[in-house]
């Protein structure tokens, strides 16, 4: 009697042993999703990925559910990094939503990205190829309108601006005030040239930059002093005439 009573015990903590393996079902996802806790059930997961043996279906119900699990956080990572993007008025075209955002934003959300990578591959490289598109696109605007700076005479000089003013916004991140820089350079120089061109009596010369720099730089100190200068030069030239 005491030996079929060990045997059934034995048996018992074998069947116990068998099916102690704990299960992650459908519902426990659904239930880490709602509750926000989808990364700590993923860990759980790989914990339980290292003590199951390889063959077993505990081991193959568990890939099955890191798969599952994985897609739900890059899935929601991906849309935190698309909603950083949005603005008051909300693009729902992803595409057209990344052709909004300047060169700093898209790589900003490319470093964000990296850490979708280890959930789910697929959704990673799908954000990926769509962010890098769309920074290659910009660039493409950044070269066009640069090599339009420099082609541009600066008799354009109000054009040349505006396009320098583009690719600031195109840019974002720390080229503006680069940008603000060179704009500035660029009208310290249309201003000696002006001031060139006055002492070498080229007065249409004088004329021309002091209009475009009415425009693009208006406060200049030096303007009030350069158009008076003209003016006198004009006088006397028609005095002398």
């Amino acid at each position: 009697m005491k030996k079929i009573q060990l045997i059934l015990m034995t048996f018992t903590l074998a069947l116990a042993a068998c099916s102690s393996d704990p299960i992650v079902s459908d519902m426990d996802i659904l239930a880490a999703e709602n509750a926000n806790t989808l990364p700590a059930l993923y860990e759980r997961l790989l914990d339980d990925k290292k003590a199951a043996k390889p063959s077993s279906e505990w081991a193959r119900t568990i890939h099955r559910n890191l798969d599952k699990v994985g897609k739900k956080i890059a899935l929601i990572k991906e849309q935190e990094i698309i909603a950083a993007m949005q603005s008051d008025q909300v693009i729902y075209d992803t595409a057209l939503l990344l052709n909004n955002q300047d060169i700093a934003t898209l790589d900003f959300a490319i470093k964000r990205a990296s850490d979708i990578e280890q959930y789910n591959k697929e959704t990673y490289y799908g954000l990926i190829r769509q962010l890098e598109k769309a920074i290659n696109d910009k660039r493409v605007e950044v070269k066009v309108r640069t090599t339009d700076f420099m082609r541009l005479p600066d008799s354009e000089a109000v054009k040349k601006v505006a396009l320098l003013d583009e690719v600031a916004v195109l840019s974002g991140g720390k080229v503006p005030a680069e940008i603000e820089l060179q704009k500035s350079a660029y009208i310290d120089d249309l201003y000696e040239q002006a001031k060139f061109s006055l002492s070498n009596k080229r007065y249409e010369e004088v004329l021309m930059h002091l209009n475009n720099l009415d425009v693009i730089a208006p406060q200049h100190p030096g303007l009030e002093a350069l158009r008076n200068s003209l003016h006198a030069e004009e006088y006397e030239q028609q005095f002398w005439d």
